[in-house]
């Protein structure tokens, strides 16, 4: 019995040490990097701890008939790591929040969120899914995929109370019904491994004469749920970068390390012991 509890064991510590080396070959990421643009009447901020989030305010006095906004702008960096042979769907989570209350028609709000690979593209770029809707054969996009929620005074200027899914040109391709003014989200797009990708976060609010506008947005980042290879990958991102959902490394990597060199250990005493028993 001590062949195949050995062989056991060196599979288990195997097994643990390729999720672990694979683990070990994250890229290098930049540190994140944050706008402001905040005028009269604004306040905002961008922040990447406790997690990544941007928000905006303005609220005008009656007197100011000239509009005032405000702008908050976040950058972070991300990377799937792990074994290199195959895409990785990828899950942003994200609660999106635009409101305003206005008389004026060109008061509004905006919350973006794009994503997006840095040195080499989508796996998948073509068909994405967001909140369980399906988007494919979608022609412009390179390397990312954007969503963004608007409100507006007039409905027909902006995609009120829905989002709106956008090619890197800028060029809105696509809209699907979200919750009003917002609300939470889930866009699944394919990754591949151990390369630079990225996200952007952007508020933007603008109000007159008395109006007020507000936006935020606020993602974390996981592997897609019922994604059958999640345990021999991992989630880096920025220094600093928080992310809820990503905890320490996964627990069944190491479990398979503990095991493997508990039975090795074992076998080990074992030996000794009879060793000294013939002694």
């Amino acid at each position: 019995m001590r062949i195949p509890r050995l062989l056991l064991a060196s599979a288990l510590l195997s097994i643990g040490l390729q999720v672990e080396i694979a683990r070990a070959q994250a890229p290098t990421l930049p540190n994140a990097v944050t706008s402001s643009n905040l005028g009269p009447f604004a306040s905002g901020t961008a922040s990447i701890s406790p997690d990544p989030s941007v928000s905006v305010s303005v609220a005008t006095a009656p007197s100011n008939q000239n509009g005032y906004n405000g702008s908050e702008g976040l950058t972070y960096y991300f990377s799937v790591v792990g074994p290199s042979a195959a895409a990785v769907p990828v899950q942003i989570n994200f609660d999106a929040s635009t409101s305003i209350t206005a008389t004026t028609s060109s008061t509004g709000a905006e919350a973006y969120l794009s994503v997006f690979s840095v040195n080499g593209p989508l796996a998948n770029y073509s068909s994405f899914t967001l909140d369980g809707n399906t988007f494919s054969n979608l022609s412009g996009f390179n390397n990312g995929v954007s969503v963004v929620y608007q409100t507006c005074f007039i409905a027909s200027q902006c995609y009120q109370g829905s989002s709106a899914v956008i090619d890197p040109s800028g060029n809105y391709i696509g809209t699907h019904s979200g919750g009003i003014n917002g609300g939470s989200s889930s866009l699944v797009v394919s990754m591949q491994p151990n390369q630079v990708d990225a996200v952007t976060l952007f508020a933007y609010s603008v109000a007159y004469a008395g109006d007020t506008a507000n936006a935020s947005i606020d993602p974390t980042i996981s592997l897609a749920a019922g994604f059958a290879g999640a345990n021999q990958y991992t989630i880096a991102l920025s220094s600093g970068v928080g992310n809820p959902v990503v905890g320490v490394p996964e627990p069944s990597s190491y479990a398979m390390l503990i095991v493997g060199l508990g039975i090795i250990g074992l076998m080990v005493r074992r030996q000794h012991s009879l060793v000294c028993a013939n002694a």
